[in-house]
Parts: structure tokens; C-alpha cells; sequence
């Protein structure tokens, strides 16, 4: 498929890289600031553009991954004819896009992603789109990225989200507040470390 990608930050990178590796074609990055764009589209053999009133129009996804609060503004803008529009959040409605396609949803990566990472995580994926042929062309490109991907609708995506937030930030929480702790007492928080790897193997294995 050939896709498009509006964003420049952690998903649109990672998701970009993965994108690439499963044999698509990146036409265009577009960012509002275009040394982003540029970066991102060198890595991922494509175009740059900071412009979204002349974004490409021969593609077959329009990937929109930007912040949260951003992509109603970007839904504003788009306006095509042809081509699926997806935004990459847990926590916005698809609706939000109606106005940018006829065909359009969501494909959320349920990960926490950095695009400094060298090695990418397994990511699952939930899909969502505005009709039953929309979500059947999304989750069939959703599998060529990953092996655990799954229709969920905006109710049960944002309970994932929510859920994801819990396990994720307020781990690392914890983590923070017990390094602090540590470092009061002049104790190496270093050595908790393979007893966190160890718990979360533990989840995964047992769980």
C-alpha cells in the first residue's frame, strides 16, 4: 500500500520504520515544522512536506499521528476524495475524522514507543473503522505489521487505553518514587533493576 504520514514524533516513527519493513511505500511525511518532515522522510524514502493544504493525493492510507488535541485540527484540513484516513489514538473518537474521507478510522498502537529505540517492540495493534469494508482493508494492513491485531471500537479502545495507562505510567511511577527513595538512604537503585525485569517476565509468563 502506498501511505502517507502526518506527524513527525515517536509513533509516526516507530509505526513509520514498521511501515517500511513490511514492504509498503511511504510516499510523504508531512509536519508542521518541515526539518522533522525532512528527517523522518530521508529515513523513510520519501517526501517531505510541511503543508497539509498540499498533501499527496495518491494514497491509499493518510496515517494521522500526532498529538491527541491535534488531530481534530488536522481532520479539519484534509479534505479527500479517495484514500483511508487513520488517526493512531487511544482515546479519539474515529467520528472525528468524518469530514476528512469517505472511508476513514483508527489504527492505535497499544505500546509505549520512542523513536530513539534502535530495537522496535512488539506492538499490538486495534483497529477500528467507519464501515465493515473500511475495517476489513485497515486490519488486513494492520496484520502485515503486527501478529496480535484486533477490531475494537472507541468504548473498548479507550478501556484498553485507560487500562495501558494504569500498568504503564503508574509503574514508572513507583520505579521513580523507589529510586528517589533510594537515593535518600544512599542505596543503588541499580540493583532493583533485575527484580523489576524479572517481575515483569514473570507477568508475561504467568499471566
Amino acid at each position: 500500500m502506498k501511505v502517507t504520514i502526518i506527524g513527525s514524533g515517536n509513533v509516526a516513527s516507530v509505526l513509520g520504520r514498521k511501515i517500511l519493513a513490511s514492504q509498503h511505500k511511504i510516499v510523504e511525511v508531512n509536519s508542521r515544522h518541515y526539518g522533522n518532515a525532512s528527517l523522518l522522510a530521508n529515513e523513510l524514502n520519501a517526501k517531505a512536506n510541511d503543508n497539509l493544504k498540499t498533501i499527496d493525493r495518491d494514497s491509499d492510507i493518510y496515517m494521522i499521528a500526532v498529538n491527541d488535541n491535534a488531530v481534530a485540527e488536522v481532520a479539519d484540513i484534509l479534505k479527500l476524495d479517495t484514500g483511508i484516513v487513520l488517526h493512531t489514538s487511544g482515546s479519539v473518537s474515529k467520528n472525528i475524522l468524518q469530514n476528512s474521507s469517505h472511508e476513514y478510522g483508527v489504527l492505535y498502537p497499544l505500546q509505549s514507543l520512542r523513536k530513539e529505540i534502535i530495537v522496535n517492540p512488539f506492538i499490538p495493534l486495534l483497529v477500528d473503522g467507519n464501515s465493515f469494508s473500511v475495517i476489513e482493508k485497515i486490519f488486513s494492513f494492520a496484520k502485515t505489521l503486527s501478529e496480535l491485531t484486533e477490531e475494537a471500537g472507541d468504548e473498548k479502545r479507550l478501556q484498553l487505553h485507560l487500562s495501558a495507562v494504569i500498568v504503564s505510567n503508574f509503574s514508572n511511577h513507583l520505579y521513580a518514587l523507589a529510586e528517589v527513595f533510594c537515593r535518600k538512604k544512599n542505596l543503588d537503585f541499580s540493583f532493583l533493576h533485575p527484580l523489576i525485569q524479572e517481575t515483569a517476565t514473570r507477568m508475561s509468563n504467568y499471566s
